[in-house]
């Protein structure tokens, strides 16, 4: 009796079957995975499975999942054949008609604890960048925060880096929602939302001791030296009077941390920004004006995949919604997605003809994209409007 196996079809971006050599019953096969002709990696048939076990396929503990690449959920069909590594041949072949997707999202809501919403969202397309979570409540967004804390159980159970856990803390909305509201967590899901789950809004709890009075005020204090230090252009002094600060409130000030978030990159110390940002948006979720620190951080780090869900998460209405455009045009031209830079840096000459940092985006995305024409006409709109600009095209070292 030869190898036995099959491929029963495709699941939420999963590849699903089984194998078994009954001449080795208790071995697990480890099987390379095709699709099309080309191998796409090895995975181990391990799993267990009721039905073979019923079926008298050993212990039953035969069966295999592939997570399948974003590429072949294009809708079409797509021909898979299972071989087993020790190139004994072929073990399975389907043809199998992949529903189409545009992204591969695992999480949900999970509970709330006090004030905290906790959940977990990842997409295994891009396990490497943290989601945007929103919660939504009577009509509008009232609360960001990133998916990127790292749990245990996630690691564990394989999904991802493991970093992809959330908490938002419902204490610090603003303005506060009241008990018994309604509210939808959600994400990006490409073209429209993803929603996690829903919940109502529950009783505060009792609010906790808070800073002693004396503290609050030399906290207040630091601040407004640190302020002054910053406009003097001392950004290492400005740092240290805040770090005084944030030690006195226990790091419990969104506004002292925003401020440090700026000085660390000021003094060059990206990593540092980040964590600055992270926490003032954990006591301040969605605030646009750490959202942007964050992501200026993020970019500097190379993590133009993170930094462009962080500027695409400042809205319109916001102050710093032209450097949203901006910095999401540039993440998206790093990440060699020109097609998609394009209309960020279309939609803010939209508005003013004259932005000259809008139009070298343009100009840097029509090279990319091989459109030489068009890259020529805007540096030459370029060159026109500020003459000192180089003319050069993409071998310029500006």
């Amino acid at each position: 009796m030869g190898v036995a196996g099959a491929i029963d079809g495709e699941v939420e971006g999963v590849l699903r079957g089984w194998a078994w050599d009954p001449a080795l019953a208790d071995d697990r096969l480890r099987i390379l995975v095709l699709a099309d002709g080309t191998p796409l990696g090895e995975c181990l048939a391990d799993r267990p499975r009721g039905d073979l076990k019923r079926a008298g396929i050993g212990d039953g503990a035969h069966g295999l999942e592939f997570p399948l690449p974003l590429a072949l959920l294009d809708g079409s069909e797509h021909d898979f054949a299972l071989l087993r590594v020790d190139g004994a041949g072929e073990v399975a072949a389907a043809r199998i008609m992949v529903p189409a997707r545009t992204h591969l999202l695992r999480g949900k809501f999970e509970r709330i604890e006090g004030l905290n919403l906790v959940g977990w969202i990842a997409d295994r397309a891009r396990p490497g960048v943290a989601k945007l979570v929103e919660l939504v409540a009577d009509g509008r967004v009232c609360g960001r925060t990133l998916a990127n804390r790292l749990r245990g159980d996630l690691r564990k159970a394989g999904i991802g880096t493991g970093a992809h856990g959330f908490v938002m803390d419902l204490a610090v909305l603003r303005p506060a929602l009241k008990p018994g509201t309604e509210f939808t967590l959600r994400t990006d899901a490409g073209d429209e939302h993803w929603v996690l789950g829903t919940g109502t809004m529950p009783v505060a709890p009792a609010a906790p001791a808070g800073v002693r009075p004396e503290a609050q005020a030399e906290a207040a204090r630091l601040l407004g030296a640190a302020r002054e230090a910053e406009r003097r252009g001392d950004v290492a002094g400005a740092a240290g009077l805040l770090d005084a600060g944030l030690a006195l409130v226990d790091r419990h000030d969104a506004e002292m941390l925003w401020l440090r978030a700026r000085a660390a990159l000021g003094l060059n110390e990206p990593e540092a920004a980040r964590d600055f940002a992270r926490a003032g948006l954990a006591l301040r979720p969605g605030d646009a004006a750490l959202l942007v620190v964050l992501a200026r951080a993020t970019a500097r780090l190379g993590a133009h995949a993170q930094a462009a869900e962080l500027w695409a998460a400042i809205g319109p209405d916001d102050a710093q919604h032209r450097e949203a455009r901006l910095g999401q045009g540039r993440a998206l031209l790093a990440l060699g997605r020109p097609h998609e830079a394009l209309p960020e840096f279309g939609a803010l000459l939209a508005g003013d003809p004259g932005d000259l940092e809008a139009l070298r985006g343009m100009a840097e995305s029509a090279d990319a994209l091989g459109a030489t024409r068009s890259a020529a006409r805007h540096r030459q709109r370029l060159h026109g409007l500020a003459p000192g600009e180089a003319a050069a095209g993409p071998g310029s070292s500006r």
